[in-house]
């Protein structure tokens, strides 16, 4: 019977934790949207929040150096395609040309706010001896 108090007693003590484990600083994608605090992220803040981080900050910017960068192939691309074929493979062009681009930078991006994430996330509670 001691035993059963005793274990009730540090489940309920371990269980407390569950409300203090989260900081509530994690920012969570949803539906191709980033969320803090259940509030919907605009690009703008995002970046402030990302950038508070330094190693968060630095795969950001590695993030957009090569959106920018596929943009800037895709404009051109579909410049030249405007000037010598037509604006539909102009557009497929441009398409073809800036994927592969937005894909990387999509994964940088994620990786900033799993950098983010890892600093401001979880709080482990203290584990109990056996």
């Amino acid at each position: 019977m001691k035993k059963l108090i005793f274990l009730t007693i540090v489940f309920a003590f371990v269980s407390s934790f569950s409300g203090f484990s989260q900081t509530g600083n994690q920012i969570e994608l949803k539906k191709k949207r980033y969320y803090q605090n259940d509030k919907q992220l605009n690009n703008k803040e995002l970046k402030a929040i990302l950038k508070s981080e330094p190693e968060s900050a630095a795969a950001l910017k590695k993030s957009r150096n090569i959106v920018t960068t596929g943009y800037i192939l895709d404009g051109a691309t579909a410049a030249v395609l405007v000037a010598t074929v037509g604006v539909l493979p102009a557009v497929l062009g441009g398409v073809l040309v800036a994927t592969p681009f937005i894909i990387v930078s999509n994964k940088h991006l994620k990786k900033s706010v799993e950098i983010y994430n890892s600093k401001h996330g979880v709080v482990n509670p203290p584990e109990l001896a056996k």
